[in-house]
């Protein structure tokens, strides 16, 4: 797989995607989540759609499935 590739972060949000990445389980990335604040609970969530949405588009590019890719951006945010 690529790499990933997020531009324009903040020092504090490449903080948590870090910490993210390190966490192996859903139940441990819950757990973390539980002890951040409310404004950092909404980054993170952010985080996520946006890592998700990354990898999406990297799937898509690999299977060769590039009209779909070009269908779905269409909705993107």
């Amino acid at each position: 797989m690529n790499n990933i590739s997020i531009t324009d972060l903040t020092v504090r949000q490449c903080r948590l995607l870090d910490t993210m990445w390190e966490i192996e389980e859903f139940t441990e990335l819950e757990a973390w989540m539980a002890t951040l604040s409310k404004e950092e609970r909404r980054e993170v969530h952010a985080l996520k759609q946006v890592l998700l949405h990354e990898l999406m588009e990297i799937s898509l590019h690999e299977t060769g499935f590039n009209e779909s890719g070009r269908v779905l951006q269409k909705f993107s945010l």
